[in-house]
């Protein structure tokens, strides 16, 4: 089995952030889910954001943060730079209750309050550091690096 997850995060810095349905506990986390039998990383992680915020990425715009294997489960950490309006997102209603822009601290701040999704908050952590290794989060003048270009 793998699961993906995605994270998706705007020029601002910001990431889209879901606010999960009822009978998915309600609480915030990102998107997420499970590939298909045969099925390989990026297309299930494509598919997952089609599915539940009908939002067309395409597999080569994904950038692979994180890969590890725990248990026979592989995991897979992914992330894509996009500007996505929120009002034209048509979202997974069974899964998904509303969608959200958030910073990093606005996301720790859920954590802190354990309103973001307990699954979910170690692939934020690790998402977080390379941000800031990898992506210059850190550097508040730019970017600082290439794939933001």
């Amino acid at each position: 089995m793998q699961i993906v997850t995605i994270f998706i995060i705007n020029s601002k810095r910001q990431l889209l952030i879901q606010k999960r349905s009822h009978q998915k506990g309600g609480k915030y986390g990102i998107t997420s889910g499970h590939t298909l039998n045969g099925e390989n990383e990026k297309n299930g992680a494509t598919r997952e954001i089609k599915e539940e915020l009908g939002i067309n990425i395409r597999k080569q715009d994904l950038k692979e943060v994180f890969k590890t294997e725990i248990n026979g489960v592989k995991y897979n950490l992914y992330y894509v730079q996009k500007e996505i309006n929120l009002s034209k997102v048509s979202l997974q209603k069974e899964e998904v209750e509303n969608v959200y822009w958030r910073t990093v601290e606005e996301v720790n701040e859920l954590i802190q309050k354990n309103e973001f999704y307990e699954k979910q908050i170690e692939a934020f952590k690790i998402f977080e550091k390379y941000m800031k290794e990898e992506l210059d989060y850190g550097n508040n003048s730019s970017m600082g690096h290439k794939q933001w270009m």
